[in-house]
């Protein structure tokens, strides 16, 4: 015990002194996972993973060289402040690489001869005939062209612009955002241009997720150098919330059931009703749509498992397909009168009405007929417009730990077919997803064989938003950063493998200290196949039971306490500021198996030895803000 109490009082003192500074496993089940897919294409002899290139070759143009360089950044005279957001982050990247600062000017002011970085929607991308497609390349599509001595970079959406830049910092200087504190580029003394010919289109379209690192306004700038969005509440981004503050379970706030009770019955607003149509698409009206900055407003039901169950809304579940179809109708004709509303005052800014199809309201309004799914009733098929209805499927109830897709699952095997319902009749294809464990959010939430094959065939369904819940109550739950940097890049591009992404992260994101966490996560790997044994299943929702002092024995926990004070060990050996902030970044993983040892162990301590076990876990709650054991306290 001297070995625990001289190492938990160095990191306290360590840790007190820490400021977040950037640094330098086997997946079980693995059953159904499957490997980067890989492709050459042997024409321009370029290798892909997925649709996307790895590299570009370089030209023979020099971009920069002795920190000097004959380029400008160009953005639009009527640039956005996304846009001009866009250019200071090349600007800013490219000089931390190569000590040269590129000026930003407006394309008024650029002369005949001049090289340049065009970045958005200016006047010298229209001169070249580039014009970025919105029906290609989405919300969040990318473009890079080298044409002759110059570089376009845009999407077709400002958001698409900012992710360019991104992915030319990528491929220019090997920019890497491997989380909210650690970004890694190269250096270099002289940069060549790249033959830039790049167009992509992020595989599952808007994503974001609830990890309390990356929720909040304030993760913003954060989470977009990550190609997702900041959550809480839908997501944001640099003008706000995506979902002009009406988020999830909203229809008690567009049309109260005090003020309105005759709308509501089985705790549900009646979708059949005229008047729930006039009552909602009226407080649509006069609320959001005209301050609506975001692309989103949510038109959700109460969270619980039933449907309004009048005589009328039974009655129209056998004309539209279910309660799910009543649902669909009830958005198209609310999305149809907030676009006419919308047309009739000159406003051309698109919106998308999204429907929790949760519970009662999963299964689509569809049947399946000669090998195709057919819709019940096309009055029940979610419209496309200036406002559309997006379709945000909510499996609350599926497995995390088999892949859609995996008819193996009993449990994922009808969600597999309802979400390929819905992705038949629907434009808009949306996810309400989750990503941790809501009885334990202290331990670990072992959805890591899920991530890649379900993606994979999210991506192939044409998916065009992602939202994930996980655990934004406590200020950290475990591997979460590395949970973010998974799951960005498997939405950027499923095509990667899970497996190397997680190795990738952890050696870069832990030093010298990341062959210790590579231990550890393999360790606790292995106990969930111990787990799985136990319990006689694999298959793990969000309620699963995994909280029990069986599962988590004091053999266990102690073993995995060993593998992280080792890696605290080799880096403080290794000194330095890049190594304290990854000795604190595996603290933090070290702190919650603690936060365990203290809830089912402590009797195994003598009086001294509780006491600094007590003091190092209150520390830990206080520092990271760990304050909920489950969703309910």
């Amino acid at each position: 015990m001297k070995k625990f109490k001289i190492s938990v009082i160095a990191v306290l003192v360590l840790l007190s002194m820490l400021f977040a500074v950037g640094c330098g496993s086997a997946i079980a089940p693995s059953k159904a996972a499957a490997g980067a897919a890989k492709s050459v294409d042997l024409a321009k002899n370029q290798e892909y993973v997925g649709d996307e290139r790895v590299s570009f070759s370089d030209t023979d143009v020099t971009l920069i060289k002795n920190k000097k360089s004959a380029y400008k950044a160009i953005i639009g005279a009527n640039a956005t402040q996304t846009e001009k957001y866009a250019a200071e982050e090349l600007v800013y990247f490219l000089e931390k690489s190569t000590g040269c600062k590129l000026p930003i000017v407006t394309d008024e002011n650029v002369g005949d001869g001049e090289r340049f970085i065009s970045v958005g929607d200016t006047s010298l991308l229209k001169a070249a005939g580039i014009t970025p497609d919105y029906d290609k390349l989405g919300y969040n599509g990318v473009t890079v062209h080298t044409v002759g001595e110059n570089v376009f970079v845009a999407g077709a959406t400002e958001y698409g612009t900012l992710f360019s830049v991104y992915r030319f910092l990528h491929y220019q200087i090997g920019y890497e955002a491997y989380a909210y504190d650690h970004i890694e580029y190269n250096y270099y003394n002289e940069l060549k241009l790249k033959a830039f010919d790049y167009e992509y289109r992020p595989a599952l379209g808007t994503v974001t997720a609830e990890d309390a690192e990356m929720s909040g306004k304030e993760k913003t700038k954060e989470a977009l150098r990550m190609y997702i969005y900041a959550s809480k509440n839908g997501g944001y981004d640099l003008a706000g919330n995506l979902y002009n503050n009406l988020w999830c379970h909203t229809t008690e706030f567009l049309a109260s059931p005090v003020k309105y009770p005759h709308l509501w019955k089985n705790s549900q607003l009646c979708y059949s009703n005229p008047e729930s149509i006039e009552v909602v698409t009226q407080s649509l009206i006069g609320k959001y749509v005209n301050s609506a900055t975001g692309p989103y407003l949510m038109i959700g039901g109460s969270d619980n498992v039933g449907s309004c169950d009048c005589k009328d809304c039974k009655a129209n579940e056998k004309i539209y397909g279910g309660a799910a179809g009543v649902y669909a109708r009830f958005l198209n004709i609310v999305a149809k009168r907030v676009e006419d509303y919308m047309v009739e005052n000159g406003m051309t800014k698109k919106l998308t009405l999204v429907g929790l199809f949760y519970y009662s309201y999963v299964k689509p309004p569809v049947n399946f007929v000669n090998g195709e799914y057919v819709p019940v009733n096309k009055e029940s098929v979610p419209r496309s417009g200036q406002v559309s209805v997006g379709v945000m499927y909510t499996p609350i109830q599926s497995c995390y730990t088999h892949p859609f897709g995996d008819d193996t699952c009993e449990i994922n095997s009808v969600y597999t077919d309802y979400i390929k319902g819905w992705a038949a009749i629907t434009d808009h294809l949306m996810m309400y997803s989750y990503g941790t464990n809501f009885q334990a959010f202290k331990y670990h939430f072992n959805n890591w064989a899920y991530m890649g094959d379900t993606y994979r065939f999210f991506a192939k369904l044409g998916m065009t938003y992602y939202f994930e819940q996980a655990c934004a109550q406590n200020g950290i739950s475990p591997m979460s950063s590395m949970r973010v940097y998974v799951r960005s890049r498997l939405a950027w591009n499923p095509y990667y493998d899970t497996q190397d992404l997680i190795n990738e992260f952890t050696e870069h994101y832990y030093g010298s200290g990341a062959e210790a966490v590579k231990e550890y996560f393999e360790s606790v790997m292995e106990n969930f196949e111990r787990v799985y044994t136990m319990a006689e299943t694999e298959c793990e929702g969000i309620y699963y039971t995994i909280a029990k002092s069986e599962y988590w024995t004091r053999p266990i926990l102690k073993n995995l306490e060993s593998y992280l004070e080792k890696g605290m060990y080799e880096l403080e050996i290794v000194g330095g500021a890049e190594s304290e902030a990854c000795k604190e970044r595996i603290f933090r993983e070290y702190v919650l198996l603690k936060d365990i040892e203290l809830t089912y162990y402590s009797k195994y301590l003598d009086k001294e030895e509780l006491a600094e076990l007590e003091e190092l876990v209150a520390y830990g709650r206080e520092k990271y803000n760990i304050t909920k054991e489950t969703e309910h306290g």
